[in-house]
């Protein structure tokens, strides 16, 4: 590895400019020092439990290699998790939908009796535009509400 970056330093500086020439040794020099931290990590197998002081003892140098059969129960774990999040956030979203969609029904209604009330004013289009408009919410409110239906059951499957 030392040898294949010493030869592009060279090979950099006989060909480049000096301003890019620069750029090009500290990136050169990220990868040499990210290639030792990696050979500096200790590997600990998985098939012995390790205790507190030993964890303690532990840098943070140490990766803890795991069987495959593990690293597949802590991916089904994380993905059960992921969904477990999704389904309780659409749940919370229903419960808004609903709150909303009944305020928007009672607010329908009272437009309505108050459009009846004023049926033979002349001021009547703007009750009658108030009306529509709650008509028109609670109609986007029940959409909303089906297809969050309609994602929960997906992901519940």
């Amino acid at each position: 590895m030392q040898d294949a970056l010493n030869s592009i330093m060279e090979l950099c500086e006989s060909k480049m400019n000096e301003n890019d020439y620069l750029i090009v040794t500290g990136e050169l020099k990220k990868i040499y020092e990210e290639n030792k931290k990696k050979q500096q990590r200790k590997f600990i197998k998985a098939n012995r439990i390790l205790n507190q002081e030993e964890l303690r003892d532990l840098n943070e140098h140490v990766t803890f290699q795991l069987y495959p059969h593990e690293q597949k129960m802590i991916m089904e774990s994380r993905m059960k998790q992921h969904y477990e999040e999704i389904e309780i956030s659409i749940c919370e979203d229903i419960d808004d939908v609903i709150v909303r969609l009944r305020e928007a029904t009672e607010e329908k209604r009272d437009a309505w009796k108050f459009l009846n009330q004023v049926r033979y004013s002349y001021n009547r289009s703007d009750a009658m535009e108030e009306h529509r408009e709650w008509v028109q919410q609670e109609k986007a409110l029940k959409l909303r509400l089906k297809e969050l239906r309609r994602e929960l059951l997906e992901i519940t499957k």
